[in-house]
C-alpha cells in the first residue's frame, strides 16, 4: 500500500484522545449527569463513535490492535504482557500517517503488548514521551498532525 494525497486535498489535523476503564460517562454520549463540556463541543465538531468495542479486556492488547489494526489473536498479542513479536510486514498506521506528511505524536500511550515495542515507536512516532506535543518546535506550521494523548 502506499498512502498519497492530491495536492488540493486538505489534510485534517487529528487529535486522538484515548481513556481506559471509563464507559460512555459524558454528556455527548448521553449521560445526564456528566459536565464535560470542552469534551461534548470536541465531539459535537469532530467524530464521534456510537459503536465501539474493546478486541481485548486490558488495555495494552487492545492498545496493539489500535495502533497495527490487526487482531491481537492474530498477532501474538492477546496475552497481557505477552512479548511476542509483530508478524513480519505488521506495521503501526502512524508510519503511513508520517509518509503522507502528518506530523505524528504520541504523550505515553505505548505500551502496545509485543516485543516490537521499540520498532513501532520508531516507525510511528515523530516524538513519544510525556511531553511530545502537537505544537512542537519541530512540527512545520502548515503540517498536520495526528496527536494521541
Amino acid at each position: 500500500m502506499t498512502p498519497g494525497y492530491s495536492a488540493e486535498e486538505v489534510r485534517p489535523n487529528i487529535l486522538w484522545i484515548t481513556v481506559e476503564d471509563m464507559s460512555p460517562t459524558l454528556g455527548c454520549y448521553g449521560d445526564a449527569f456528566a459536565n464535560t463540556p470542552n469534551i461534548d463541543q470536541l465531539a459535537a465538531q469532530g467524530v464521534r463513535y456510537t459503536r465501539a468495542f474493546a478486541a481485548a479486556p486490558v488495555c495494552s492488547p487492545s492498545r496493539s490492535c489500535l495502533i497495527t489494526g490487526t487482531p491481537p489473536s492474530s498477532q501474538g498479542t492477546h496475552e497481557m504482557r505477552s512479548a511476542f513479536p509483530l508478524p513480519l510486514g505488521v506495521h503501526g498506521f502512524p508510519s503511513l500517517a508520517r509518509q503522507t506528511g502528518y506530523f505524528c505524536t504520541n504523550n505515553v500511550k505505548t505500551d502496545y503488548n509485543t516485543g516490537d515495542e521499540a520498532r513501532l515507536i520508531e516507525e510511528c512516532w515523530d516524538e513519544s514521551s510525556a511531553s511530545a506535543h502537537w505544537r512542537s518546535e519541530k512540527r512545520r506550521r502548515d503540517q498536520p498532525f495526528f496527536a494521541v494523548f
